[in-house]
Order: C-alpha cells, then structure tokens, then sequence
C-alpha cells in the first residue's frame, strides 16, 4: 500500500533528493500496479457480465471495491489548461471530436424538426462522451429514427395516405408537399431566379392539370422558350456557358414539381445540346433566335409533324366499320380518331376510362362526342366503360389503340396505369394491338416491373368525393331518395323501401369526403401508382414516324436512327 501511495502522490522533496535511483525504482513498480489494475479492469467486467446475466445483487459490493481501486492505481490526468476568457484549451484530437459531435447533433435537428431534439441529443452524448445507455433506450423508443423523422414530416403531407407508397416501393417518386412548393414559389419569386412561365409550369404539372408526355413536352419547350427570350447575358460571361448555368435552375425547379419523364428529358436534351453546339463568335441577338428557331423545329417535326404521320399509317390499318377500342386519353390517339373522322371513315369507338383520380378516359369521351362521333349513321357508335366492364367490352372491338408516355428499349410500354391489363386482355382474345408513339419518346431504358421506377398519385383522390351532393356523379341517386322519403315507401312491390332505410340509403352510399378519407390514413393502405409496365408480347406493333413495325424495333431505330430522334 505504500508503494501505491508513493506512485499516486509522491512528495517533491523525496523526489528531489532520491535523485535518479528513485526513478530507477519507480519503473518497475509502476509497470506492476499497471498490470494490476488491468487485472483487477477485467475481473470486474466478467463480475459484472456474471451479474447481469444470474441476476445477483452484488454489484454494489463489487464496483465500489474496484472503483477505489481503479481511482488509487489509475495515473494522475494533467490539469486542464484554460484562455483567459474562461474557455478551456481543447488538443487537436478533442476539437476534431467536438466538431464531429457538433455536425452530428445538426445534422439530426435538420431531419427531425424541433420535436426530434431529443433524438439529435442522444446521438451526440454517444458522439461526445461515449455514454450508449441513453441512446440505446431512444433506439428501443423509435427503432428507425430516420423513419419516425419522415413520418413527422409527412403528417402535414397534403396526401396523407400516399405515403404507404413510398413504403412499399423505394423507387416509387411521391407527389410533392404543398408546403414545400409554397416555400419553393415564395423563394424563387423572392430570389428572382426562376422564370415566371416556368413557375406557372411548375404549378400546373403539380396539380396535374397538364397531363400527357406531348402536352408536358411542349409546355415545357414552350416555357424554356420564354426564358431564352428573355434571357441577358451578364458582362464577361460566353452565352453557351452561363445559358446553361442558368436552366439548369430552371430544369430543378421543374423536377422538384414533377418528374420530367422520358419526353421532357430528351426535350431538354436537345436544347442542351443545340446551346452547346451554338457559334461563339455570334452575338447575343442572333444566337437567341437561332435557338428560338431550334425549339420550335423540335416543337413542329418531333411532334406535330410526327403525329400526322402516325395518324396516315394508323389510318391505313381502320377499315370503315370496324370498333376501335382505346385506354384512358392520349393526345396520339385522339388525334388519330379526329383525323379517321374528318376524312369520312366510318367507325365505331368503346372508350375505356382510366378511373379516378384523373379519369382520362371522361376527357377523351367528351372530346370524341363534341366531333360528332357516337350519332349513328356514318358517324358510328361510342361506347364508354369503367376498367372494370373490359371483358364486356372487349370482344366487341376490332382493333385496341393505346398511347404510351415511354417506349422502352426492349419494347415493353411504359404507359397509364392499366394499360398492361388492356393489352393482356386483348392479346388473350386476339384482337391486334398498335401502340402510338413518336420517336422522340422511344427511351434506352429497360424495365422489367413498374416497381423499379414509378410515379404516385394522390392516394386520397382515389375516395375523397370531389363533386358536391346530387351532382351528376350519382345520377341524381341520392336526391331522388330523400326528396322520396317523405313517402311511407320509396318504390313498388317487393323492390320498396321503407322511409329509414331510404334515408339511411341516401346517407350512407355516397363516397367519402376529404376529411373521412384522412381520418382512415391510421387503418388505411392507399397506393395510387400512375404507370405500369406492359410487356411487348402484348403488342402487335409499334406505330412512329418511322412507320409501322414491331416493338423488338426499338433497338435498332434507337441506333440507326439517332438523327431521327434527337434532331442532329
């Protein structure tokens, strides 16, 4: 015990005076209550491990011993030096370790908000000073802390009940919080650095109200257009360098509103690429109008131009008589019908409606009815059906017409959500298929699911009732019953009701409104995915400007064609 004494707290003056032999004495006594203590280090720790697993008491006995221990034997710490502000003098190891530990404890107030302070904390008492015991308990509370951070943030999601999606799919891109585009829109107008008709583009693609990989293409074109119109090159900058600088913001704001897709990107690509390959030793105002001039070639021969040939080559496939039955609403294919019909072939068409929330297939309905087709004689028949009334319908038709958004290297279609299950049903009963799509949407990308990259919807769309009570959703259903339950009955015979289940009826069997919906997202799954992948097995042939050909063709257009699609 003296020699411990000696070690731990020895005098100045013995030291002074014990000159080198005391040193030379102390070395190997020091080495020995070293390796005691570290003896001493691991008993307590297999005592501990014993305890904790037979449940003992003992502990109390234990670490009191080998702590005092520990505290006798253990080298005495150098006092910590402080500035003359207070502030203690850190070594280079101890700064690198409070600046990690402060990155940490940022970086997790960032993803949890301030109710996640509390889980930012622990994470930085483990960084900082190596307790676990408080972090482990919070990992026990929220075993996922980046999950239960999400699930905060997407409490105030304006489609609560999307977010299964993203839960049961990875690659599934979700619809944008209305918070956040507000705080993007409040930004970029304050900032002044997005184009105002790209912040109304924006606006529209978010709220889906521009629907269509023709119409995003050409919006999109249209409001770079605007931007390249206006756009000042700054002193001391080269236009085919700061241009693209500057749609780049441009082209982000677009993506934080919506996915581009295949047709905006290869839009967006050519006009990279066309500033790229401008002149530099032009001047601003001829440079400008030689890219004006591009976007609108692009705008007239990738799409205009290429849908009227489609619609010659789909045309020659249409006998006068025949059914044609199509999917949802593409811009292609309704252009097809309008054209069959203004050059006086007589047709009949089944449209079949995509379902909420976008219900295409109503538009393209009302669009073929405004033209004159469904009133008999030479104008033919239209049918309209839900997708649930395809089997119905389909032995019916001659000829299946579908649109697509993409078209994938291997020839599968990457369209509206439901058109796999038309082409399915089809092939099933051996009616031909021809799939309508430009070249420029032809894409080098291969996909064999809808999972490994899609886009969701609304997930509250699909109950939320978004027509006011005795619209004409319901046909006047629910009005007729309670201006009926007056009466004793409502109807006759064995069909009547009485007055309380007619009230009951009329109460009941309307669809959910908004706020019922979001009280359901506890209970509730709702997957709203806009596309889906249909094999080419299930296509006959492929209808571009190219021509007609089968969907194994993608390839090689997409290799011997380049020139075609991408406007070089």
């Amino acid at each position: 015990m003296s020699n411990e004494t000696t070690l731990t707290s020895p005098k100045p003056a013995a030291s002074a005076a014990a000159g080198p032999s005391l040193a030379a004495q102390a070395l190997p006594v020091t080495a020995a209550a070293a390796k005691q203590a570290a003896k001493e280090a691991k008993a307590t720790r297999r005592a501990q491990a014993k305890q904790q697993q037979a449940g003992a008491s003992g502990v109390a006995a234990i670490v009191p011993k080998t702590a005092a221990t520990a505290a006798a034997t253990a080298p005495q710490q150098p006092a910590p030096r402080f500035k003359p502000d207070g502030t203690p003098i850190l070594s280079r190891a101890e700064r690198k370790a409070k600046a990690g530990s402060d990155l940490n404890a940022s970086s997790a107030t960032s993803r949890s908000g301030p109710s996640g302070q509390a889980h930012a904390a622990g994470q930085v008492s483990v960084t900082a000073s190596g307790s676990s015991k408080q972090t482990r308990q919070q990992q026990q509370q929220h075993p996922h802390g980046k999950a239960h951070a999400h699930g905060q943030a997407s409490s105030s999601h304006p489609y609560p009940l999307a977010s299964i999606a993203s839960t049961l799919f990875g690659n599934v891109h979700m619809p944008p919080s209305r918070s956040l585009l507000s705080a993007s829109l409040t930004q970029s107008l304050h900032r002044r650095t997005i184009h105002p008709s790209v912040l109304l583009l924006g606006t529209l693609l978010s709220t889906y109200q521009l629907t269509g990989a023709n119409a995003r293409a050409m919006a999109v074109l249209l409001a770079l257009r605007d931007f390249v119109s206006d756009y000042k090159t700054p002193d001391g900058a080269t236009l085919t360098r700061d241009l693209v600088t500057r749609l780049s913001s441009q082209i982000a704001f677009l993506k934080e509103a919506r996915p581009l897709g295949t047709s905006v990107g290869h839009a967006i690509r050519y006009l990279k690429y066309e500033i790229s390959v401008t002149d530099k030793d032009w001047d601003e105002s001829t440079a400008k109008a030689h890219l004006l001039s591009r976007i609108d070639h692009f705008i007239r021969d990738r799409i205009t131009y290429a849908g009227r040939v489609i619609q010659s080559h789909i045309g020659s496939k249409i006998r006068p008589g025949m059914t044609v039955l199509t999917y949802g609403r593409s811009s292609i294919v309704e252009s097809t019908l309008l054209f069959l019909r203004r050059s006086g072939t007589s047709f009949n068409a089944i449209v079949i409606d995509s379902g909420r929330p976008l219900n295409e297939g109503q538009a393209m309905l009302a669009t073929l009815s405004t033209a004159g087709i469904g009133k008999g004689g030479e104008s033919g028949s239209l049918t309209f059906g839900p997708l649930s009334a395809l089997s119905t319908l389909m032995p019916r038709a001659d000829l299946v017409l579908l649109g697509t958004a993409s078209l994938l290297s291997n020839g599968a279609l990457y369209a509206r959500a439901g058109t796999s299950l038309v082409a399915m049903t089809a092939n099933e009963l051996g009616k031909p298929v021809i799939a309508a799509c430009e070249t420029y949407k032809f894409s080098d990308r291969i996909q064999l699911d809808a999972f490994a990259g899609n886009e969701a919807g609304g997930a509250a769309d699909l109950l939320a009732d978004d027509s006011a009570a005795g619209s004409s959703d319901d046909h006047g259903l629910n009005s007729a019953l309670v201006a009926s339950a007056e009466a004793d009955t409502v109807g006759t015979g064995s069909q009547g009701l009485s007055k309380g289940a007619a009230l009951n009826l009329a109460t009941t069997a309307g669809p959910l409104t908004i706020g019922q919906a979001n009280k359901l997202r506890g209970s509730l799954q709702a997957v709203n995915l806009l596309y889906d992948i249909t094999p080419p097995r299930f296509v006959t042939a492929v209808a571009s400007e190219v021509g007609l050909s089968g969907p194994e063709s993608v390839g090689v257009i997409l290799r011997d064609y380049k020139s075609v699609l991408f406007g070089v």
